[in-house]
């Protein structure tokens, strides 16, 4: 890589191209034989019958359940012929015939009968085994796909009992339950054949009265199905009372809340009691009514078949062996009644499991018909401009020229000069490139953005522009109001308010989390609605406000986006977030346990392994919420550091109420209400914005009337007013003047003091990349050419010349 003379890259995992290790999630998961993720993922809005998605869960497997049937049907046809076989020994007795022969013939039909009943069953166990596994895959890989706004309404431990107590039921009634319904029907019709050729008469009377019983329990099996459904979703609050309390584990116990916390999941569990004790009633009570119907049947055709044995109508053996049907019958029909009863379970849990496969999952957008999809590698071009031209013909900057040079300086104060009113559009002086990317020219934004970083080896940070952008919640107020404003590649931007303004939904929107409601926001050019959401990410790499921690090793936590990262890559990424001296003093170093949600971390050490993890990532978008907000001061100071070096290669957004933090940015955005208040830097703000100048004093960043804390005395008096400047010499730096609080240490690299008249000294993480040179002059207006007039009370105008911000 070609650097500008006299710079270094002292933070090697900013080099280069990101890890090309992270293609989309979709593409991660091996595909097996028979497995058409297609269908997984797309959303089923038919109502179709329980029982016809049940049996699609069978269908693969159909011929194994065939076979599994076929062994149940030979296993029956065996015991069938028992009672025959019976009555044929019997007869022989009476005869004084030699019985050797039907004897060893029954014992074979019973061994027979018996081997084949186990085969049967391992058959069935192992296709019940592989039905589940393809449900609960098929519901994990969707659920971890599911679109945020779904996972954000449903509770996490009702999802999981979805996956695993429902599937549970589906399992048992897609294959057991089938086979034993399958088994009864078929061995209630075969018995009833044998029946009638013993005796017609006795056959009708057992028809008559297991019909009569059948027609009651059929009023019944449909109330198991929804008490069932009742159960399972009472269990599924069970889970999601056990997630609530064991994930703030210890703030309940530092809260004395054990008891509390125990009364709610007691009441959760209790629902889940008596859901399941109205199930259990209905199911009791069709097995009682499968005995009485068996019972009944044998007293009915013992009365009526004595009867024909009395009047000669019939011969003793014959009415043992239609009894021994009889009896025979009682198997077959507890079989089909535990398989009803299993498949209305299942009917409850199918309606479950076909709900997740109605939620929206994120790759329902981009696999829209005739989506516009566009995915532009790391460091690619943006598009081309109105003019058809491609991006590589535009003129460079005179400093690169087209061999190496390094990228133009920035303006001296880092940020673009301009004001911002209260609909949050910006308005420059108009002067420069810099300008036009501010208000929103595509072309003078690639022009900007394309200067010098080619020829250099560079990879360009993309610039981010929200154009009027809007968004509510479902079912709640707006969060954000017409945001307008642009993100110049390469830079730093704070967004800074009191809480619920809309920060943190900026950086929900900008990773695709959610889509606004109106308006866009543009990367390089391009409308991120019309590129994959997974494209999206792995351009962004994003620091959350909890900073989360997955159980595993850190190894695991820090190569989680990055599993390619070298050794070299990670040794800097820990020495850059000081968690180097961490590692050395554990025993198993990076191979050490976090424990759950890393538990066994400070919050501090998880700031740090968050900040680290995404780093390793190389992104070109990195946004940090709240990201330093557990550090103490010196840790702070070096990631502060980090970051200023990963803004030489990509664009930093972060959020911070610390706002000691963000007094370095490029530019700061101040959030109210969901609207942009105004946009400035830390000493713009501070004279031009209330509520700024409020949160800075609360933090004894400045004095109650706007001075520096520490000095507020000599804040409170007019300060001379500065000499004009000569045309060619460089403009003050304002954002760069802030002074440690007195009695505190720096929050930044240390700086001098400086007069009006003395240019101020670039940030050192930015000269590192972009050497200091003549910065671009603003015309003079009126107010510039006159004598400065004394600096107005905040908070008040906008200072004299054009540039700073104006409040609301």
């Amino acid at each position: 890589m070609t650097t500008a003379p006299g710079t270094h890259e002292p933070f090697g995992f900013f080099q280069g191209s990101p890890p090309q290790a992270q293609p989309p999630q979709q593409q991660t998961v091996p595909e097996r034989p028979g497995d058409p993720r297609a269908s997984v993922l797309r959303i089923d809005h038919r109502k179709r019958a329980p029982l016809r998605v049940l049996m699609g869960y069978a269908r693969p497997h159909r011929l194994v359940l065939f076979a599994t049937l076929m062994l149940v049907l030979i296993s029956s046809g065996a015991g069938l012929m028992q009672p025959l076989v019976a009555q044929d020994v019997l007869s022989s007795l009476s005869d004084g015939k030699d019985v050797k022969g039907p004897v060893i013939l029954l014992g074979a039909l019973v061994v027979a009968g018996a081997g084949l009943t186990g085969l049967q069953s391992w058959w069935q166990q192992r296709t019940s085994e592989r039905v589940v596994r393809r449900v609960r895959q098929d519901l994990v890989f969707r659920l971890i796909r599911l679109r945020v706004p779904e996972l954000d309404r449903r509770p996490p431990g009702d999802l999981i009992a979805r996956v695993t107590s429902d599937s549970t039921l589906l399992q048992n009634a897609a294959t057991e339950g089938l086979i034993m319904i399958a088994n009864g029907i078929l061995s209630i019709l075969g018995a009833g054949v044998l029946m009638g050729v013993v005796h017609l008469p006795l056959l009708g009377v057992t028809v008559g009265v297991l019909l009569t019983v059948g027609l009651i329990m059929g009023g019944i099996l449909p109330r198991i199905r929804k008490a069932v459904a009742r159960a399972q979703e009472s269990i599924g609050a069970v889970g999601s009372a056990l997630d609530r309390t064991l994930g703030a584990a210890r703030t309940v116990k530092a809260n004395g809340a054990e008891d509390r916390e125990t009364e709610v999941a007691d009441r959760a569990i209790d629902g889940a009691y008596k859901a399941g004790l109205v199930g259990a009633r209905y199911v009791a009570l069709v097995k009682i009514l499968s005995g009485v119907s068996i019972q009944a049947a044998f007293l009915a055709v013992l009365g009526v078949g004595g009867a024909l044995v009395a009047s000669g109508d019939l011969e003793t053996p014959q009415l043992i062996a239609f009894l021994l049907y009889v009896f025979y019958l009682a198997s077959p029909i507890g079989s089909l009644v535990a398989g009803l009863g299993m498949l209305q379970q299942g009917l409850g849990a199918v309606g479950r499991i076909e709900q997740i496969k109605r939620m929206a999952v994120e790759a329902d957008v981009d696999e829209e018909p005739g989506a516009v999809r566009q995915q532009l590698p790391p460091g690619a071009a943006a598009p081309r401009t109105p003019t058809g031209e491609p991006e590589d013909r535009m003129p460079r900057h005179p400093a690169s020229n087209g061999t190496g040079g390094t990228a133009p300086p920035r303006p001296p104060n880092g940020h673009p000069a301009g004001l911002v009113h209260g609909n949050g559009h910006v308005h420059g002086n108009g002067h420069g490139p810099r300008d036009e990317a501010i208000h929103g020219n595509p072309a003078s934004t690639m022009q900007l953005q394309a200067v010098g970083a080619r020829a250099s080896g560079i990879r360009r940070p993309p610039t981010i522009e929200f154009r009027d952008v809007r968004f509510a919640y479902p079912g709640r107020g707006t969060a954000l109001k017409g945001i307008s404003y642009t993100i110049p590649g390469g830079t730093q931007t704070a967004l800074v308010g009191l809480s619920g303004a809309g920060k943190t939904t900026m950086f929900a929107l900008l990773q695709r989390f959610y889509d606004p409601t109106a308006g866009q926001i543009i990367i390089d050019g391009v409308d991120i609605e019309t590129m994959r959401r997974a494209e999206v990410r792995r351009r962004i790499a994003y620091v959350e406000q909890d900073s989360p921690v997955m159980a595993g090793t850190l190894e695991d936590n820090l190569k989680y986006s990055a599993t390619n990262a070298s050794e070299q890559d990670i040794a800097e990424a820990l020495r850059v977030t000081r968690l180097d001296a961490l590692i050395s003093r554990l025993p198993d170093g990076l191979r050490t346990e976090v424990g759950n949600r890393g538990v066994s971390l400070s919050g501090g050490e998880r700031q740090r392994l968050a900040i680290a993890r995404a780093l390793l990532r190389k992104p070109e978008v990195l946004l940090l919420d709240e990201a330093t907000a557990q550090l103490d001061a010196r840790n702070e100071q070096a990631l502060r550091e980090a970051v200023d070096q990963a803004a030489q290669r990509c664009t930093v957004i972060l959020i911070a109420h610390r706002l000691s933090t963000v007094t370095h940015a490029d530019q700061i955005v101040v959030m109210e209400h969901g609207e942009i208040r105004a946009l400035g830097s830390h000493q713009e703000l501070v004279k031009a914005d209330g509520l700024y100048r409020e949160l800075a004093a609360s933090q004894m960043l400045v004095g109650e009337d706007g001075g520096k804390a520490g000095s507020a005395g000599n804040a409170a008096a007019p300060a001379p007013p500065a000499a004009p400047a000569e045309p060619s010499a460089p403009a003050p730096e304002p954002g760069r003047q802030q002074q440690p609080v007195q009695g505190q240490p720096p929050q930044g690299p240390a700086r001098r003091p400086q007069s009006a008249d003395q240019p101020s000294q670039p940030h050192p993480a930015r000269t590192a990349a972009h050497p200091q040179q003549p910065p671009v002059q603003e015309q003079s207006t009126p107010a510039a050419s006159a004598p400065p007039p004394p600096p107005p009370p905040p908070p008040a105008q906008t200072p004299a010349g054009g540039g700073g911000v104006r409040n609301r």
